[in-house]
């Protein structure tokens, strides 16, 4: 599952530090907490799942949920 925006992006050096509970990582003015983003990692990692970050040259980010395949 992934989400991806056109928004300014995400600088690599800051892929981990946007998981951390009310981080902001530039004075813009722009709703919400960060929460929700502590909140996904934290029940994706609890399910032995993966989030990864990317960022284009051309601007956005995307953010990537992996988890295992269950037993079936």
């Amino acid at each position: 599952c992934y989400v991806r925006d056109n928004g300014i992006g995400i600088d690599p050096a800051y892929h981990e530090r946007i998981f951390e509970v009310f981080e902001r990582l530039k004075d813009v003015e722009v709703e919400g907490t960060g929460v929700g983003r502590a909140i996904v990692q934290k029940i994706v990692v609890t399910h032995n799942g993966r989030v990864v970050i990317g960022t284009s040259a051309a601007g956005g980010a995307s953010i990537q949920l992996t988890f295992p395949q269950g037993d079936s």
